[in-house]
């Protein structure tokens, strides 16, 4: 056994919230399937319905979890259509995110000159203390230590979680996706309960 049982967190960087999610989920109907009667001298799996998808819907949650844009369709080729809407409106939000205006430094706001809001460590005699500020509001939120800071990267991507994406409507998607889009698309961590996209615009 190790001397050291206790657990310590690093990676806060990857704590910060996103500034916009979408929601999606997919409605389906059972057509049913013509067979010929199988061979009654053998064991047989015979399929009776399919699973046909007709219409989609999501909306884009901003970190107020405001809704600022919903989309609805149906009719045919709908995971195409999903897929369509769902890049363009992603890039006008990536679009949106990448806008930089000038920082606000307002000393009068209220906050904690003794911790990092990052890792809510206290800061030391030998700690570089530096204004944190959001790259979205540019406004400063408080202090941080330099490396804190440092490790925060800016994300230029949308996650999209999908409703029983695990369970059913990620099959839909990989079998109807659009071969000029899947290039665009990586899926990761498939042991969550929701599928999410990083939808990339290069």
């Amino acid at each position: 056994m190790p001397s050291d049982l206790s657990l310590k967190f690093k990676n806060f960087n990857k704590c910060v919230e996103h500034r916009y999610v979408i929601y999606a989920d997919f409605e389906c109907l059972l057509s049913k399937i013509s067979t010929t009667h199988p061979d009654q001298n053998r064991s047989f799996t015979s399929p009776i319905e399919k699973h046909i998808p007709v219409s989609f819907a999501f909306v884009v949650i901003d970190n107020y979890n405001d809704v600022i844009f919903h989309s609805y369709d149906s009719g045919e080729r709908i995971i195409v259509k999903f897929f369509s809407a769902l890049l363009a409106i992603s890039r006008k939000l990536i679009e949106e995110m990448k806008r930089v205006s000038e920082i606000e430094i307002d000393d009068t706001t209220s906050y904690s000159s003794y911790r990092c809001v990052f890792c809510r460590e206290f800061f030391d005699i030998n700690s570089i203390r530096v204004r944190h500020h959001s790259h979205d509001s540019n406004r400063v939120i408080g202090l941080a230590h330099q490396l804190c800071n440092l490790l925060h990267k800016k994300t230029f991507f949308i996650p999209v979680v999908i409703h029983i994406s695990r369970n059913y409507d990620t099959h839909l998607l990989l079998k109807h996706m659009p071969m000029n889009i899947a290039k665009d698309i990586t899926s990761y961590r498939q042991t969550w309960k929701s599928l999410q996209c990083s939808l990339s615009t290069t």
